[in-house]
């Protein structure tokens, strides 16, 4: 039997609490402490050391594991959090990787997006968040893209009136090249233009959302306009 991964350094500080290096419970903590340990998802890896306490990790199987750290409970809710959209933000890049013009493929794509647009609807309705007008899909859009995605989808940058709003994004959740390297920017880019417009069109099909500037295609950052549809 594959042995696990074993940690030294001694006891994992409790959730919530504090270490020598970290602040457990907090994201922003351990953005602070330059975290060290592995934990593997697939081919990629989330770094968590600090929140295991633990100084030294040798990862020995394909999943793994602390032996101070054996429960759901005992993994930071704002970590857990971290896992969840970084696992999800991999699945969705991996789309990128498609070829251009399969039909078959682009259909699955577009019911897979389709599939999320519901999801997305079905949160803005359960927490009545609003979207009546351009400016309320930004910031609705937006709140449920970090829930999704991570923080990197924050909208910093707004302008909007009731038939226009304008996003703009200096740092993209889904590209980064760390995590696809073999996927080209254009895939990156198709993927992404697929996921706004599903999440407009299930808010609120009265609007549509072009993409005018992209980080993928060159430019410093990535700019969206929300319009409603004449006629």
């Amino acid at each position: 039997m594959a042995e696990s991964a074993e940690c030294r350094g001694g006891p994992a500080g409790p959730p919530g609490g504090r270490n020598a290096r970290g602040v457990y419970g907090d994201p922003a903590g351990m953005a602070k402490t330059g975290a060290g340990m592995s934990l593997a998802v697939g081919n990629s890896f989330i770094l968590a050391r600090e929140y295991l306490g633990c100084q030294d990790v040798r990862i020995r199987t394909p999943i793994a594991r602390c032996r101070h750290m054996v429960r759901v409970k005992d993994i930071p809710p704002g970590m857990r959090w971290r896992m969840a959209t970084h696992v999800l933000t991999r699945l969705v890049v991996a789309l990128g990787r498609a070829p251009p013009g399969n039909e078959e493929i682009s259909r699955f794509t577009g019911q897979l997006f389709a599939d999320m647009g519901d999801e997305i609807r079905l949160v803005a309705d359960r927490y009545s968040m609003p979207r009546e007008h351009a400016a309320d899909l930004v910031q609705t859009m937006g709140a449920v893209s970090v829930i999704l995605f991570g923080p990197a989808f924050e909208t910093r940058f707004i302008e909007g009136f009731p038939d226009e709003a304008v996003i703009r994004l200096t740092e993209c959740a889904l590209f980064r090249d760390e995590r696809a390297p073999d996927i080209p920017p254009s895939g990156v880019h198709a993927v992404c233009t697929t996921y706004v417009r599903h999440a407009i069109e299930a808010l609120n099909p009265a609007f549509t959302i072009t993409i005018t500037r992209s980080m993928c295609g060159g430019d410093p950052f990535c700019e969206m306009v929300i319009t409603r549809k004449r006629g």
